[in-house]
């Protein structure tokens, strides 16, 4: 849904959509049954970011442990303060960027086509969890 997401919002903006997007079962969690996909060398439109991407955009040339803060509560709302409900961006405080919402809340979401794979990683107060699946996505970032 991302990607299409991505591509829809590209040709919206009159930009060159960045994936093309096989045929296959998108509500399928083996690999082997999802649709493959690519990207379009020099498009110019909205995709999500590599994990590699997220990060420097998270850390903002800073070693502070979560995106614009060592204190979670400060920066990231997540399951022990959230009361079970998503937040509007933009309530914590933003990292040395000026980006909001790096840092628990909901998935980040990101695109390696490097090992072809979509890492999500949510931040919980003791700990990061990584899940890993294949050739998924969700959320834009250009």
């Amino acid at each position: 849904d991302a990607l299409r997401f991505c591509n829809r919002l590209s040709d919206l903006a009159g930009l060159e959509p960045v994936y093309e997007i096989g045929e296959g079962d998108e509500e399928s969690l083996n690999s082997s049954e999802l649709p493959p996909v690519s990207r379009r060398e020099g498009a110019d439109g909205f995709q999500l970011p590599t994990e590699a991407e997220w990060e420097y955009a998270a850390k903002a040339g800073t070693e502070l442990t979560y995106a614009g803060s060592d204190e979670l509560d400060e920066v990231a709302w997540y399951d022990e303060n959230a009361d079970g409900q998503t937040h509007p961006v933009g309530q914590k405080r933003p990292n040395a960027s000026a980006l909001y919402g790096l840092s628990g809340g909901v998935w980040e979401w990101c695109f390696d086509l490097g090992f072809d794979l979509l890492f999500l990683s949510v931040s919980s107060k003791s700990s990061s969890i990584g899940f890993v699946f294949f050739n998924l996505c969700s959320a834009a970032l250009k």
